[in-house]
Protein backbone atom coordinates (compact mmCIF):
# COMPACT_ATOMS: atom_id res chain seq x y z
CA UNK A 1 0.00 0.00 0.00
CA UNK A 2 1.41 3.41 -1.16
CA UNK A 3 1.74 5.90 2.06
CA UNK A 4 1.86 9.48 0.65
CA UNK A 5 3.56 12.20 2.44
CA UNK A 6 2.94 15.96 1.71
CA UNK A 7 5.00 18.52 2.63
CA UNK A 8 4.67 22.53 1.96
CA UNK A 9 7.62 23.95 1.31
CA UNK A 10 6.89 27.96 0.85
CA UNK A 11 5.17 27.53 -2.13
CA UNK A 12 6.13 24.42 -3.40
CA UNK A 13 4.73 20.85 -2.42
CA UNK A 14 6.68 17.77 -2.49
CA UNK A 15 4.79 14.08 -2.52
CA UNK A 16 7.01 11.15 -1.72
CA UNK A 17 5.55 7.54 -2.74
CA UNK A 18 2.48 8.82 -4.65
CA UNK A 19 1.75 8.17 -8.51
CA UNK A 20 1.17 11.66 -10.11
CA UNK A 21 -0.75 12.25 -13.23
CA UNK A 22 0.82 14.76 -15.31
CA UNK A 23 -0.85 17.71 -15.76
CA UNK A 24 -0.07 20.34 -18.69
CA UNK A 25 -0.12 23.45 -16.94
CA UNK A 26 -1.59 26.65 -18.17
CA UNK A 27 0.84 29.52 -19.73
CA UNK A 28 -0.38 33.07 -19.24
CA UNK A 29 -2.56 34.55 -22.43
CA UNK A 30 -4.26 30.50 -22.36
CA UNK A 31 -7.90 30.34 -22.65
CA UNK A 32 -9.39 28.48 -20.11
CA UNK A 33 -12.73 27.85 -18.46
CA UNK A 34 -13.39 28.30 -14.56
CA UNK A 35 -16.16 26.09 -13.10
CA UNK A 36 -17.90 26.56 -9.96
CA UNK A 37 -19.33 23.12 -9.27
CA UNK A 38 -20.30 20.16 -11.03
CA UNK A 39 -22.91 17.72 -9.78
CA UNK A 40 -24.47 14.88 -11.93
CA UNK A 41 -28.03 15.42 -11.50
CA UNK A 42 -27.98 19.39 -11.63
CA UNK A 43 -24.90 19.81 -14.39
CA UNK A 44 -22.36 22.49 -14.46
CA UNK A 45 -22.12 26.35 -12.92
CA UNK A 46 -19.56 27.88 -14.23
CA UNK A 47 -17.98 31.46 -13.64
CA UNK A 48 -17.11 31.40 -17.47
CA UNK A 49 -14.50 31.69 -19.96
CA UNK A 50 -11.56 33.75 -19.73
CA UNK A 51 -7.51 34.05 -20.18
CA UNK A 52 -5.18 32.96 -17.17
CA UNK A 53 -3.54 36.28 -16.92
CA UNK A 54 -0.77 34.43 -14.70
CA UNK A 55 0.05 33.65 -10.74
CA UNK A 56 -0.80 37.47 -9.11
CA UNK A 57 -1.25 38.96 -5.69
CA UNK A 58 -4.90 39.28 -4.81
CA UNK A 59 -6.38 42.73 -3.89
CA UNK A 60 -9.49 40.94 -1.58
CA UNK A 61 -9.70 37.84 -0.26
CA UNK A 62 -8.27 34.86 1.82
CA UNK A 63 -4.18 35.86 0.18
CA UNK A 64 -4.41 39.81 0.83
CA UNK A 65 -1.72 40.98 2.24
CA UNK A 66 -0.04 37.34 2.76
CA UNK A 67 2.47 37.96 -0.26
CA UNK A 68 1.31 35.00 -1.54
CA UNK A 69 0.99 34.68 -5.45
CA UNK A 70 -2.80 32.83 -6.85
CA UNK A 71 -3.40 31.46 -10.60
CA UNK A 72 -5.76 35.09 -11.82
CA UNK A 73 -8.43 34.69 -14.98
CA UNK A 74 -9.75 37.41 -16.34
CA UNK A 75 -12.83 36.36 -17.78
CA UNK A 76 -14.57 37.86 -21.17
CA UNK A 77 -16.76 39.86 -19.42
CA UNK A 78 -13.95 41.43 -17.48
CA UNK A 79 -14.42 40.20 -13.76
CA UNK A 80 -11.53 38.46 -12.55
CA UNK A 81 -11.73 34.82 -10.79
CA UNK A 82 -9.08 33.05 -8.92
CA UNK A 83 -8.00 29.68 -8.13
CA UNK A 84 -8.74 29.13 -4.84
CA UNK A 85 -12.40 30.39 -5.89
CA UNK A 86 -13.12 27.56 -8.53
CA UNK A 87 -11.86 24.46 -10.70
CA UNK A 88 -10.17 25.94 -13.66
CA UNK A 89 -8.43 24.14 -16.75
CA UNK A 90 -7.04 24.79 -20.76
CA UNK A 91 -10.98 25.79 -22.64
CA UNK A 92 -10.96 22.65 -24.86
CA UNK A 93 -9.91 20.14 -21.91
CA UNK A 94 -12.76 20.94 -19.83
CA UNK A 95 -15.17 21.14 -22.09
CA UNK A 96 -13.85 17.52 -23.57
CA UNK A 97 -14.18 16.59 -20.09
CA UNK A 98 -17.75 17.81 -19.39
CA UNK A 99 -18.79 17.60 -22.90
CA UNK A 100 -20.02 20.51 -25.54
CA UNK A 101 -24.07 19.54 -24.44
CA UNK A 102 -23.37 20.28 -20.43
CA UNK A 103 -20.73 23.31 -20.96
CA UNK A 104 -23.19 25.07 -23.74
CA UNK A 105 -26.16 24.57 -21.08
CA UNK A 106 -24.06 25.86 -18.04
CA UNK A 107 -25.66 27.90 -15.44
CA UNK A 108 -23.27 31.25 -15.38
CA UNK A 109 -22.44 32.14 -11.94
CA UNK A 110 -21.27 35.53 -10.50
CA UNK A 111 -18.76 35.96 -8.14
CA UNK A 112 -17.36 39.14 -7.05
CA UNK A 113 -14.52 40.58 -9.07
CA UNK A 114 -11.58 40.81 -7.03
CA UNK A 115 -8.52 42.61 -9.13
CA UNK A 116 -5.35 41.76 -8.91
CA UNK A 117 -2.81 44.41 -7.20
CA UNK A 118 -1.31 46.88 -10.22
CA UNK A 119 1.33 44.96 -11.88
CA UNK A 120 4.95 45.30 -10.82
CA UNK A 121 3.31 45.74 -7.03
CA UNK A 122 5.48 43.76 -4.76
CA UNK A 123 3.63 42.99 -1.79
CA UNK A 124 6.61 41.41 0.00
CA UNK A 125 8.62 44.44 -0.25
Amino acid sequence: MMKKAVKEIGSIWTVKNYKLKTINMSEVGDRVGAICSYHKEDGLSLYGEGTYIGDLYPSAGPFEGMGIRNPCIRLDDGDYVWGYQCWWGELEEVKRKYGEKAWNDADIVTTPSIPPLEEGHDEMA
